[in-house]
């Protein structure tokens, strides 16, 4: 029994000890006290659009709202008087495009509360400025960026009737034909051109 509260104790201590406390005030973001960088929010025809910056006021990330039209997302909502769920088909798909400045790739996210400290702690989090001096690594961010992706962007087209197509790396080799290029996996073939 002792060893098991020891163990729960040192689990405590060291998520205590570790974990970094953010605070926001008037867009002036704290990381364990220290005052490291400023999100502005920017509200423009009913979005709620970011940039974080850094305290010489120059812009490191910019997170702005994006949303479409989904009718294949399924929806289930809960009536509050008669506790009965319905479920619908079709619903509003509202997500981040994240971009950061010197580079011209940028990726989606549906994960960030929309507040300056959610903000803040999504950078933080994903280590996309450093958590002691603000910076933002670029090779980090392009590792993010390839990570996350663009998966709104994707099934947008999807649904306005463009075909995606991904070839992973491990895919079979492609021939030149034509204008056009072909890709061959087993029996199917797939040209892409003219």
């Amino acid at each position: 029994m002792k060893a098991l509260f020891t163990i729960i104790l040192m689990t405590l201590t060291f998520g205590v000890t570790f974990a970094q406390k953010i605070k926001e005030k008037k867009g002036q973001i704290y990381v364990d006290g220290v005052e490291l960088l400023f999100v502005e929010k920017i509200k423009l025809a009913g979005n709620i659009d970011f940039v974080v910056k850094d305290l010489k006021e120059n812009d490191l990330i910019n997170f702005v709202m994006k949303d479409y039209y989904d009718p294949d997302k399924l929806v289930t909502k809960t009536d509050p008087r008669t506790k009965v769920k319905t479920t619908t088909r079709g619903a509003t798909v509202s997500y981040y495009e994240i971009s950061f400045v010197g580079l011209e790739d940028f990726c989606e996210s549906g994960y960030v509360f929309p507040t300056n400290k959610g903000v803040a702690k999504f950078v933080i989090k994903n280590k996309l400025a450093d958590s002691k001096t603000g910076v933002v690594d670029l090779e980090n961010a392009k590792a993010f960026i390839e990570r996350i992706g663009k998966e709104e962007t994707r099934r947008r087209e999807e649904i306005s009737g463009n075909k995606v197509i991904i070839i992973n790396e491990n895919s079979a080799p492609s021939n030149q034909e034509g204008d056009g290029v072909t890709i061959k996996k087993g029996n199917v073939k797939v040209n892409i051109g003219n």
